[in-house]
């Protein structure tokens, strides 16, 4: 029974683009939950308090501010997963691969800037100039792979790379600029923590528990420092090795010599065959990479849905564009995402060739990098996390995220349109 009901949610999560549908179903419910007054109040749901009590030692939080300054955590420690494993074994390894991304990343994280700032810094809204920096690499490659096989593998990993260097962008932006008052003494703490996981790994320490439990406490006291929390969760993930020490690989391969022996003696397997084998895996698969393959079924089909039911529930009829400065965040963020983000990544990359070695990817034309540039303008998870982080009042954060949803569709029906248009039918190349 078991298998026959969760065959279909396998099937589901096969298909590349599902996470970016359960995104979008999680979006649309929120908005419907947030705009009917015959559901329970969206808002005063979400600011219930939890608190987590030992002894006379008290955190209490809303639940939203747990899923952004908690859950987030782990998105965060993933997304740093992949940026390390890019930088170290990836696309952005080596600097002849990394030029033309980087360079279109870098313009795709100031024109929106721009085009924010200059039509808010007149009206004294300029906090949320970061709101249409982010790129959401999980909507943007679900909506590249509905075009099929005609996406060449080169537009594809161009577009993965470059929201890497975004997420980077972005942890640094979130580190520098949107953090509180400053607490030294948590601060002690949590590097006294980060110490501590380094002694564990120098010490060959490879149970993912004993991190698990060191990772909380850095968060705790990250939190209480004022400094974002989901700083925590990018710390602890550019640690996480990419290899495993040479003297724990020596004692896995010699696991691995005795695998045959057990299997001659024990049909069937039996427990010691069993751990062999758990220990022989360890010389295969790094701890970085484990990770990242447990981490990122939760991180699509759990914590960005339910993040997004957190976020994006915008009471539309209780807005008023035109009350303060709302309808100029509003047309910032918007335009940011669908109008700076193409001609910043389109532009710098431009110039990154005429003025270098750079070349664009097999198969890739300047067409279809406009295209690209568009679904780069898909900004909707971290940009909604920005959104909170940068305004304090509610009408300025509901006008934010009313921008970033409006100037996200629109940039991926746009950006559907034009590759559609330039990308050759059934997957043929000129």
């Amino acid at each position: 029974m078991a298998g026959r009901l969760g065959r279909p949610l396998r099937r589901f999560a096969a298909y590349e683009p599902s996470s970016g549908f359960l995104l979008v179903a999680a979006t649309l419910a929120a908005l419907v939950w947030a705009n009917l007054e015959s559901l329970p109040a969206y808002a005063g749901f979400w600011d219930t308090e939890l608190a987590v009590r030992l002894g006379g030692w008290t955190l209490s939080l809303s639940l939203h501010d747990w899923i952004d300054d908690a859950v987030m955590v782990i998105f965060f420690f993933q997304v740093s997963l992949e940026v390390k494993h890019e930088f170290v074994r990836g696309s952005l390894s080596s600097p002849d691969t990394a030029a033309l991304p980087v360079a279109a990343a870098a313009g795709g994280m100031l024109l929106p800037v721009a085009v924010y700032l200059a039509l808010n810094v007149p009206a004294g809204a300029a906090n949320g100039w970061a709101v249409p920096m982010a790129t959401d690499v999980a909507f943007a490659i679900a909506l590249l792979t509905l075009l099929g096989p005609r996406v060449p593998a080169g537009l594809r990993a161009f577009l993965l790379t470059l929201a890497v260097i975004d997420d980077i962008g972005t942890i640094v932006v979130i580190a520098l600029f949107y953090s509180s008052q400053i607490a030294i003494g948590p601060l002690f703490v949590a590097g006294g923590g980060l110490l501590g996981v380094w002694a564990m790994r120098a010490a060959g320490v490879r149970a993912f528990l004993p991190y698990w439990v060191a990772g909380a406490a850095i968060w705790l006291a990250i939190e209480k420092s004022g400094v974002h929390p989901t700083v925590a969760g990018v710390l602890l993930g550019l640690m996480t090795p990419l290899s495993v020490p040479e003297h724990k690989r020596g004692q896995d391969e010699q696991a691995a010599v005795r695998i045959p022996h057990l299997l001659r003696q024990q049909a069937p397997p039996g427990r010691r065959l069993l751990q062999e084998l758990a220990v022989a895996k360890r010389s295969a698969v790094a701890p970085l990479d484990s990770l990242r393959y447990r981490l990122e079924p939760w991180v699509l089909y759990l914590i960005m849905p339910v993040f997004a039911l957190a976020n994006a529930g915008v009471d539309l009829g209780a807005m008023n564009l035109s009350v303060g400065d709302g309808v100029w965040v509003f047309s910032g963020v918007g335009l940011g995402l669908l109008v700076g983000k193409p001609l910043g990544i389109v532009a710098c990359a431009w110039l990154a060739a005429r003025l270098s070695r750079a070349k664009l990817p097999v198969g890739v034309t300047w067409p279809a990098m406009i295209g690209l540039g568009l679904l780069a303008g898909v900004g909707f998870t971290v940009a909604l996390f920005l959104t909170s982080l940068a305004f304090s009042g509610q009408t300025l954060v509901a006008a934010a995220r009313l921008g970033v949803m409006a100037g996200s569709f629109a940039a991926a029906i746009a950006g559907l349109a034009v590759l559609w248009m330039v990308l050759p039918a059934n997957g043929e190349r000129a």
